[in-house]
């Protein structure tokens, strides 16, 4: 006598319970009563938030730093990693990042009210596919020569004060009549732009201003 699929259906479960209960095998368990559910092991983890990562990419900007860390509050008058230059990523981890730039190790670290996932999104601004040399190279010499100073003068594009400066802090829109950068803590500085998105002027502390604005000899 050939037993009915109901019964097989039964003794399968039974044989599940017994494997979750004794072998603490629950994943098959819930396999059976879910079969179009993924494997545990190819789910994402809401707990889980580092992950390891080999994404090289380029410095979108010049990136200011201070000892191995790139901050997005970074400070104007700190050294900076050229624009283009090549980066690994090697990890994510939360709201940082740790790096690879010139064969040294890195961390990149964003605003601590951002989430993880905001984190991931500004970090992509930050470290791009295209090397952004070849479009340095297209500028005229003299928008070439305050980038690669990480100065910035009247007339210039937000895109290539971008470039100079870095992207601004925090999430200004890209439309905005002015943007704040840090030349140190507690100094910010001005960029103001006109209608169709060209740097006006700079304003703020004269030694930050003077700084930050490249004069042609």
């Amino acid at each position: 006598m050939t037993a009915s699929p109901k019964f097989h259906r039964f003794s399968r479960l039974t044989v599940a319970l017994l494997a979750c209960s004794l072998l603490g095998a629950c994943s098959e368990l819930d396999q059976f009563l879910r079969p179009d559910a993924k494997p545990e092991t190819d789910q994402p983890k809401a707990t889980r938030t580092a992950k390891t990562l080999l994404r090289q990419g380029h410095a979108c900007c010049n990136l200011r730093y201070a000892g191995d860390l790139i901050s997005e509050t970074a400070y104007g008058q700190q050294s900076f990693i050229a624009a283009g230059t090549p980066v690994l990523i090697r990890r994510l981890d939360g709201r940082q990042a740790e790096v690879e730039i010139d064969g040294k190790p890195m961390r990149i670290a964003g605003d601590g009210s951002r989430s993880p996932a905001a984190f991931e999104q500004w970090l992509t601004r930050l470290i791009v596919a295209e090397d952004p040399r070849s479009k340095l190279q297209a500028y005229p010499p003299a928008v070439r020569m305050a980038i690669t100073k990480g100065q910035v003068f009247k007339g210039m594009t937000r895109e290539q004060v971008s470039m100079a400066l870095g992207p601004p802090p925090g999430d200004a829109a890209d439309n905005a009549a002015q943007s704040r950068y840090w030349w140190a803590n507690y100094v910010p500085v001005y960029v103001h732009w006109d209608k169709v998105g060209n740097l006006v002027r700079l304003t703020g502390a004269a030694e930050a201003v003077a700084a930050l604005s490249y004069k042609s000899r």
